[in-house]
């Protein structure tokens, strides 16, 4: 047998405006997404969460994401900037028959934060050198659509090191320091 064909429709309002000066960002949106005959991978488990399966490829789902986001970026002076930004997230199986026992409908959507979060800062001395330091954070997050299992709340920071040409850049990462 085949799939549905996965629809989704997206819809988005926002806007963005200069501010302090010109040296600020400020960006916000709103968004709806609906989608359809949804395709996402899934393992059978028992009652013991012990796997029954290999990857299984459903596509009987609908789903419903609502949510907002806000940035925010500053220049605030030549060899600084900082930026920030927040997103919420609202996203929820409208219908999701997984099997004959199992009824997932109305639980969070697998592997969506409720939010996340990120603070970051650079500082540019010169001759194309760079380092920026930046936080993390992603809201608790269901790891099955059942959502017996979740990844709670994580903040996470990250620094870079780098140079920068007008063809060319070079970085080091180092990725969870926390």
């Amino acid at each position: 047998g085949g799939f549905g064909a996965e629809t989704l429709w997206s819809h988005e309002i926002g806007g963005k405006w200069q501010v302090l000066d010109g040296r600020g960002l400020l960006s916000a949106a709103l968004f709806w997404i609906d989608a359809d005959h949804w395709q996402e991978y899934n393992v059978l488990t028992d009652a013991s969460g012990r796997a029954l399966s290999t990857n299984l490829i459903t596509s009987d789902a609908t789903l419903r994401s609502r949510g907002g986001e806000v940035e925010f970026t500053w220049r605030a002076s030549d060899a600084w900037d900082v930026a920030a930004s927040l997103g919420v997230v609202d996203s929820k199986y409208r219908t999701y028959r997984f099997t004959a026992q199992q009824d997932f409908s109305g639980n969070r959507t697998k592997l969506v934060p409720r939010y996340d979060a990120a603070l970051s800062a650079s500082w540019r001395p010169g001759s194309g050198l760079f380092v920026r330091g930046e936080l993390e954070a992603l809201g608790r997050t269901p790891l099955d659509p059942g959502n017996t299992v979740f990844q709670e709340s994580v903040v996470l920071g990250n620094l870079q090191v780098g140079w920068e040409g007008d063809r060319w850049s070079a970085r080091m990462f180092v990725d969870n320091v926390t």
